[in-house]
């Protein structure tokens, strides 16, 4: 018996002799682009059409500044940007920026007036402002870009802010080996399918499985080598349990087991539910279907547990209430499935107490009766 075959349960391979990953190599573009961080009480944002924009406007004698994250290239580039001021002129508030090389700690580029600019864009909405393209040449190396907006202390113009977009680096496209994790998920039919493994000794690891199955924690381990593509084969179809030394095709997951607790209150006499917990409630337990599961007794906190439930739909039924308390005939239902299996299901129940009916007849002799006004004659 197969079972149920389960999709979507993960798998990674590792290195049978060091526990590292097993990985191929995929070649991928060696070109990265620059992202900005800016922080700060004043930092630099970026609106929904890519523009970043310094928010010192009406902060005299202040400077805001965005940098980018290392980027490296490994091949001859150019980096450009569009860039903008709105404020006074290029001797008062001004953008500059900074190209510096990391691995050197040098600057190739922000000294001197090239690198940067005034406030020559006196627009009041940002539609309005001209803006100029800076291109800068760089050799192979790893950099990083830092604009800084600087405003001094004599007021403003304009909508007082430096603005820059379209960083672009533009350079040829390289490749470089990227090292990919081997990994793997079971399909529709639970198989699980892994390619581009080297020969060598592997194990595979289960990594993650689905709602309502327990995680296998067991190593399968196998070997690729000339023996493994005799007969022209290319497939493995048998790894090796490392706990139970057998060679096995089917790998199973074991299903999670439900857990409930059946609380028993006190009720008051017109149905009113109190906190009081009544013990030596004893309750069955059915499936669905009348098959009687098991026979339960609350105990002192008037509590009934039940673990190790199968997937199935179930009901309590009280079959002796506690002393002075009248017994129940409400099913108590409840359902165990992998989407609930991995949480305690609380039920309560409520019993009131006995009521009965007491008659009492008096009887009083002839010769005690008493009239004020004599017998009738």
């Amino acid at each position: 018996d197969k079972g149920a075959m389960l999709q979507g349960v993960e798998f990674a391979l590792y290195n049978a002799a060091d526990d590292s990953e097993a990985t191929y190599v995929e070649e991928v573009s060696g070109r990265e682009e620059p992202t900005f961080t800016s922080t700060g009480s004043y930092a630099w944002t970026q609106d929904e059409n890519g523009v970043w924009r310094s928010n010192n406007n009406n902060v005299n004698s202040s400077t805001t500044t965005m940098t980018s994250n290392e980027f490296t290239l490994l091949a001859d580039g150019k980096i450009s940007f569009d860039w903008s001021v709105s404020s006074e002129s290029a001797s008062y508030d001004y953008v500059y920026y900074t190209i510096t090389n990391t691995q050197n700690n040098t600057t190739v580029s922000g000294t001197g007036t090239t690198t940067k600019i005034g406030g020559t864009s006196y627009g009041t909405v940002e539609d309005s402002l001209r803006y100029i393209t800076v291109q800068k040449e760089l050799q192979p190396g790893t950099y990083k870009l830092k604009f800084s907006y600087r405003k001094d202390g004599s007021g403003r113009n304009g909508l007082d802010a430096g603005f820059v977009k379209n960083i672009n680096i533009n350079c040829e496209e390289y490749p470089i080996e990227s090292y990919i994790p081997i990994t793997g998920t079971t399909n529709e039919v639970g198989q699980l399918n892994m390619e581009g493994i080297e020969w060598g000794n592997y194990y595979l690891k289960e990594t993650r499985t689905i709602d309502g199955y327990e995680i296998i924690n067991t190593k399968f381990d196998f070997t690729v080598d000339r023996n493994t593509f005799q007969n022209n084969n290319t497939t493995i179809t048998q790894v090796l349990n490392e706990d139970t030394n057998e060679n096995v095709s089917i790998i199973r997951n074991t299903k999670k087991q439900g857990h409930v607790i059946l609380t028993k209150y006190a009720a008051e006499p017109d149905g009113t539910e109190t906190d009081t917990t009544l013990p030596n409630a004893e309750y069955e337990l059915y499936l669905s279907n009348g098959t009687l599961v098991g026979t339960y007794t609350t105990d002192a906190q008037g509590q009934i547990e039940v673990e190790n439930l199968d997937w199935n739909s179930y009901y309590f039924l009280e079959k002796n209430a506690p002393t002075g308390y009248s017994t129940s005939d409400k099913k108590l239902s409840f359902v165990i499935n992998s989407k609930n299996v991995s949480f305690l299901q609380e039920l309560s129940a409520y019993d009131k107490p006995e009521s009965g009916e007491i008659t009492i007849n008096k009887t009083i002799k002839a010769a005690d009766l008493y009239n004020p006004h004599g017998n009738a004659t």
